[in-house]
């Protein structure tokens, strides 16, 4: 019997955060699940008065996150013979997890600790 349907991980592509996905994975894998991940990355419109960083800069970084979720697919698919779907979005991290727990409706959210508990 399939208990949970979908599962969302968010990653920041730490350690804590590729451990986390591929957790998730495994959980998927075990539930027959489908695997959602998402990333967050800066919001350039929140920064652009007080940085002095271009628009680029952000760019860049949106570009470089939608490879490493594209590399954490394939992997993640490839590893556990689950469907895996990734999403960047722009915004604090909290806000694009809230957004996307309202959106994909996970039955299990799997988050990696940001170095709370590091040896």
């Amino acid at each position: 019997m399939r208990t949970v349907s979908r599962i969302l991980a968010a990653t920041d592509f730490s350690a804590a955060g590729d451990a986390a996905a591929t957790r998730a994975a495994r959980i998927a894998a075990q539930q027959g699940a489908e695997l959602h991940i998402v990333h967050a990355t800066p919001d350039w419109t929140l920064f652009c008065n007080r940085a002095r960083m271009a628009q680029q800069h952000y760019t860049d970084i949106s570009a470089n996150a939608e490879k490493l979720l594209n590399r954490a697919q394939q992997r993640l698919a490839s590893e556990f013979s689950i469907r895996v779907s990734t999403e960047v979005q722009q915004g604090k991290a909290s806000q694009c997890i809230a957004r996307c727990v309202a959106q994909y409706q996970p039955g299990i959210l799997v988050l990696g600790s940001h170095g709370e508990h590091a040896p």
